[in-house]
């Protein structure tokens, strides 16, 4: 039975985890304020329980596994028995995958082929179901799965897709969680006559991280989803499928992409939506009435922390992610400052309480990106969020003493890397003692920082415009670059 929806058209949102969920609703929000076509998100089973309450609350439409509108008991549904996980850039579903017991290549293949024909007619079904469909508005086009499978079908039905990306992404972060665990690296190692065959006729399956040449997903799991054809030509970097366009978030993040080999025609730069919140906290221009309701003193210097989610993306054990929060929150309770903590939306809050409360720092309930106009120094790990501190002028430090080593920051304006925990706290002590030094990091991001994110508060009038002119719609709806929120 097909989705009512009103309105001329629907476009098909697809989210997967509460953030990118989070990035997208301000295009649902401007395209159902314009009575045009109808936002329709697609919820999965495994994300549903965080993304249907928010759903819910705005009053969207969303629809199930099938197709067929979402209700609460879809969220008790599971993956297929040995179904491959679909793919994330945290690579905590890799993790669990390489704890099975699946190590000869045909049972693999044959596992999968099976799965990703299930995945096919899956998608298959949620477009039939919207016989009205314009466009998919997607998170990635590479996450091999329901995501490939939606935007293949789409594309063999004239249907056009636009990613929104929510996140920093970057090949080297992938690799790292398939080359820091010793049994997920031997799934995905480039190694013996075959797997090098397939290498040398596939190079964009391949990346190579710390010296070892790796493949995407395990050889098994990538040729069955090409003989499915839901397989991404270069599925390490964003816009590396088959979607047909690509929003990104200012010029730096394009010639990035372009590096990593995503299409220069296919993206187009927007900003994100997410600056749009930046963009009206710095238009009320009230850090003060942000501090009051933090509790915040007027006189004291305010460090904000988006607090690293390492276990949550798999990228750290429990214990060993509890020993560096522990340390970081120590760290910065010791600089006298004033700190702020912004958890990722994956984190579960209630464990982070009393390690906040005991290095006397503030959990906020408020997003990050309406945080960080009101702070002095932003500190975080290998996060977008630093790209949006940059260019609102904050002095940033990116911490990271957990081997990732990523170059995404090394000569951002403005910022720090620290990889060694003794020079943390000297780097704040440098930022929050030396007016000097401190105005000296602001002008580095008053003259580059630009580069780095659009906050002129058109951000979602953009995504939504490149949205509607690729599903056809005439020119009214279109926004340029200088659109007002």
């Amino acid at each position: 039975m097909p989705v009512d929806t009103p309105g001329d058209g629907t476009i098909l949102f697809v989210p997967f985890s509460k953030a990118s969920l989070l990035e997208t609703l301000p295009v649902a929000r401007s395209l159902a304020a314009r009575g045009g076509p109808a936002p329709v998100f697609y919820l999965d089973p495994k994300h549903a329980p965080a993304t249907a309450p928010v759903l819910a609350s705005e009053g969207m439409t969303a629809v199930g596994p099938e197709g067929a509108p979402f209700v609460p008991a879809a969220t008790a549904q599971a993956p297929a028995a040995g179904a491959p996980e679909d793919e994330e850039d945290g690579g905590e579903p890799l993790l669990k995958s390489a704890r099975k017991s699946l190590s000869r290549f045909v049972p693999e293949f044959l596992r999968g082929l099976r799965h990703y024909r299930r995945v096919r007619r899956t998608a298959r079904s949620i477009l039939d179901r919207l016989p009205r469909l314009r466009a998919l508005l997607l998170v990635s086009d590479r996450r091999v799965g329901i995501e490939t499978a939606l935007v293949c079908e789409a594309n063999a039905r004239g249907i056009p897709s636009l990613i929104l990306p929510f996140a920093a992404s970057f090949p080297e972060a992938i690799a790292e969680t398939r080359y820091r665990d010793e049994q997920v690296r031997r799934k995905h190692v480039v190694a013996g006559p075959w797997r090098t065959r397939l290498a040398r006729r596939h190079p964009g399956w391949v990346f190579r991280h710390k010296g070892c040449r790796l493949f995407y997903a395990p050889p098994g799991n990538l040729l069955a989803a090409q003989w499915c054809g839901m397989m991404p030509r270069n599925p390490w970097t964003l816009g590396g499928g088959f979607a047909t366009r690509m929003t990104v978030d200012s010029e730096r993040s394009r010639a990035m992409f372009v590096e990593q080999g995503t299409p220069a025609e296919k993206m187009v730069v927007t900003g994100k939506p997410s600056g749009d919140d930046i963009a009206r906290e710095l238009k009320a221009a009230d850090p003060a009435r942000v501090r009051r309701e933090l509790g915040v003193p007027a006189d004291r210097r305010l460090i904000l922390c988006s607090v690293p989610p390492l276990a949550e993306h798999g990228r750290l054990t429990w214990e060993a992610h509890w020993k560096e929060i522990e340390f970081l929150f120590r760290t910065l309770g010791a600089t006298g400052a004033s700190v702020v903590l912004s958890l990722h939306p994956r984190s579960d809050p209630e464990p982070y309480r009393a390690r906040a409360a005991a290095a006397g720092a503030i959990l906020a309930s408020r997003r990050v990106y309406e945080l960080i106009p009101a702070c002095d120094i932003f500190v975080a790990a290998y996060s977008s969020t630093v790209a949006q501190a940059i260019a609102v002028h904050k002095p940033a430090v990116v911490v990271d003493f957990y081997g990732l080593g990523y170059p995404v920051y090394d000569t951002a304006p403005g910022t720090a890397v620290i990889r060694d925990r003794d020079a943390l706290a000297g780097a704040l002590r440098r930022l929050l003692e030396d007016p000097a030094f401190y105005g000296e990091r602001r002008r580095e991001q008053e003259l580059r920082g630009g580069d780095w994110a659009v906050l002129d508060g058109g951000c979602t009038a953009r995504v939504v415009g490149e949205l509607l002119r690729i599903a056809g719609y005439e020119a009214p709806f279109l926004a340029s670059r200088s659109a007002s929120p």
